[in-house]
């Protein structure tokens, strides 16, 4: 049989086979996740004008800040709410790009 090789940006181990579980720590206090929301809070402060739901977007930042501050945030709550501030900023570019960024740092996957 040939060479198997894996490779990617992903850092620390790779689980495989029946039964595999992977645990994930989020880097919640970290300068970039800190750095990402600011980002964001500017850009939402720029665009908001411009969205349907600019203070619903607002309110969910907040949350997505009061999440990022605790020592153990709501994983769930956190996904759910930056899942719904993506759908809120979607028609610019810019900040769906940053929602992205900062659901990266924290860790949350959006689809």
């Amino acid at each position: 049989m040939g060479d198997f090789s894996i490779s990617g940006g992903n850092y620390g181990p790779i689980n495989t086979g029946s039964g595999s579980q992977d645990n994930r720590g989020m880097t919640i206090g970290s300068a970039e996740s800190a750095d990402a929301l600011v980002r964001l809070e500017r850009l939402l402060d720029e665009h908001a004008p411009r969205l349907e739901e600019g203070d619903e977007a607002r309110d969910d930042l907040a949350d997505v800040r009061e999440q990022a501050g605790k020592d153990k945030p709501d994983k769930r709550r956190l996904t759910d709410t930056l899942k719904r501030l993506s759908e809120r900023v979607a028609a610019v570019g810019a900040l769906a790009t940053a929602v992205k960024e900062v659901a990266d740092k924290l860790g949350v996957h959006l689809p």
